[in-house]
Formats: C-alpha cells, sequence, structure tokens
C-alpha cells in the first residue's frame, strides 16, 4: 500500500455539497403507519445507525472488552450480561499489535467455547505506529477532509457487511481542535453516515480528561462529543481508598442514551484475561443503581 503524504489543508467537495432538503408532513407520510421498534445491536447500548462513545482511563480494558464484544456479536451471546444480535465486525486498533490481540483472543474463545475458525465475521486492523487518521481539519472550524484512511474502513466496512465498527481511539482516528465544537460535530456526522449506510454502529473509545475523571463525568474536549454521540458509555473502577490492593473490578456506566433509560451500571470482573459478569448478575438486564433493589434489574 503506498504511503499517502499529507499536504495543505484543503476541504473536499465532500464538505462543501449539500444534500436536498425536502420536508415531510406526518399526515402524509405517516396516516395509519405504525413507528417501527427500536433495533438494538447491543441490548441497551448500541442501535442501529448511530456513533457511541466508550470512555474510560488507559489500562482499564476498553479495548479488550469491545473485543470481547466483536466474539459474542458474531456468536450472538451476551455481552457483559447484555443480549446481543448476530452480526459482523470490524475493529481498527490503533495501538494493539497484532500479538497482543491473538493472546487476548485466544483467552476470549476459551471463554466463549470457541475455536478461532469459528470467528469468520470478525474482522481486526492492527496499526500501532501507522498513520490513522480518518479526517483532519483546520486549527479552527468545523470543514473536516476525509483521510484516505476513512475510505478504506468504509470499503472494508461494507465489503465484509460489518453492523459494528469500532475505532480505537478518538485520538489516533480524529486529527483536530478537541475543544472546538464544530470540529467532533463533523467528525461524527461523517460516522453518524457510515453508521446509516451499514446498518449499524460505529463505536469510538476515548480516553476522559482529568476533570472529566475527577468530576466522574469521564468526558472529554467539547461538548460537541457528548452531545453528538447518540450513546456514550464510561469504563471506570471502584474509587481508590488509602492503602487499598489494586483492584479487577470494573464499572460500565451509561452516561448518555438516547434511546433508553441513562443511569446503568453494570458490574464485572478482569478474570484470567476476560472481563467476567459479577456473579449473580441476570444474563440481559443492565443494573440500575438508583433504582428500587426489588426490581433493579430491568429489561
Amino acid at each position: 500500500m503506498s504511503v499517502v503524504e499529507k499536504g495543505p489543508w484543503q476541504p473536499t467537495p465532500q464538505t462543501r455539497t449539500f444534500d436536498e432538503f425536502k420536508p415531510f408532513s406526518p399526515s402524509a407520510k405517516w396516516e395509519n403507519a405504525k413507528a417501527p421498534q427500536l433495533d438494538w445491536l447491543v441490548q441497551n447500548s448500541f442501535i442501529r445507525g448511530s456513533v457511541a462513545i466508550l470512555a474510560g482511563d488507559g489500562g482499564l480494558g476498553k479495548s479488550l472488552i469491545l473485543q470481547q464484544l466483536l466474539t459474542a456479536s458474531w456468536l450472538g451471546k451476551p455481552w457483559l450480561g447484555m443480549h446481543t444480535q448476530k452480526c459482523r465486525s470490524l475493529a481498527v486498533f490503533c495501538e494493539d499489535d497484532v500479538d497482543e490481540l491473538h493472546r487476548r483472543q485466544e483467552r476470549i474463545n476459551d471463554h466463549y467455547g470457541c475455536r478461532m475458525n469459528d470467528l469468520e465475521g470478525v474482522l481486526m486492523e492492527s496499526r500501532p505506529g501507522r498513520d490513522c487518521v480518518l479526517m483532519q481539519f483546520r486549527q479552527w472550524g468545523g470543514d473536516g477532509q476525509e483521510m484516505p484512511m476513512f475510505s478504506q474502513v468504509r470499503h472494508a466496512a461494507r465489503q465484509h457487511g460489518a453492523q459494528i465498527v469500532v475505532l480505537d481511539t478518538v485520538a489516533d482516528v480524529f486529527s483536530g481542535n478537541e475543544v472546538d465544537r464544530n470540529q467532533p460535530r463533523t467528525f461524527i456526522r461523517a460516522l453518524r453516515k457510515l453508521a446509516i449506510e451499514i446498518q449499524g454502529v460505529v463505536i469510538l473509545t476515548q480516553h476522559p480528561s482529568n476533570e472529566g475523571m475527577s468530576s466522574g463525568s469521564g468526558r472529554s474536549g467539547s461538548t460537541g462529543w457528548h452531545n453528538s454521540v447518540r450513546s456514550r458509555l464510561y469504563l471506570t473502577m471502584p474509587p481508590k481508598q488509602k492503602d487499598d490492593e489494586p483492584t479487577n473490578e470494573r464499572f460500565l456506566k451509561t452516561m448518555k442514551q438516547n434511546s433508553g433509560k441513562w443511569g446503568g451500571k453494570i458490574s464485572f470482573t478482569w478474570d484470567n484475561g476476560v472481563f467476567r459478569l459479577t456473579e449473580n448478575a441476570p444474563v440481559g438486564r443492565p443494573y440500575y443503581a438508583d433504582a428500587d433493589p426489588q426490581h433493579a434489574w430491568e429489561e
């Protein structure tokens, strides 16, 4: 593959086009039509035609739980206790080399009781030390230029029939100003278009800022990230007390969900190279910490 050098920023034709404006009336379009049900790829977490963020501090296991998702969704098995639809997937791991992915996958296979030959629906790209930028921007302003890597990801996803696309991490695939609200929105809009094309979900991983970790929000950069995606999950761990031993326990919190309830918190533990749901947690029912204890596990 030839190397494409980055020159001075220039807007591509796509950034200057304007889709046809077609307003409609509910009386003409929806009369006698029933609204479609929500189509969850992963129960209460990821819905078709959307972009999501999984945030978490480095080293907590974002890449691992998403690699588990690739396997679970192809096998049609639960992921961290949540039901999945069987589907193909594509993941771009910008920080993990092939050997690390291989070691992880062996442990994941043991967890799910499958073999490498069972995973033809899972596609991975390992790119540590290589250019992963999908879109670049000026220092300020919302006009973005799609890079060749974006076309390659789009082509691979469509050819493979992937309905889950993982981009790990934002810092590697987004070459813009995170605090300029317009740039994240432009980037998410382009990814949303891809998600709609494949009738799937695009999942970004993101490292929270120091303020995002101290506040418990898990946010980073401008509000454009949080406001533009349809769902945002935050991977964290129990607060460390003085003299505490390191813990393998993790929480996955729902910080935003446009199509469902916020505030869900799933507890799981790192064990022998994979994350396992906390014992006695009913499969497919995420935990809401603020719910009545007798009804905390909701469909």
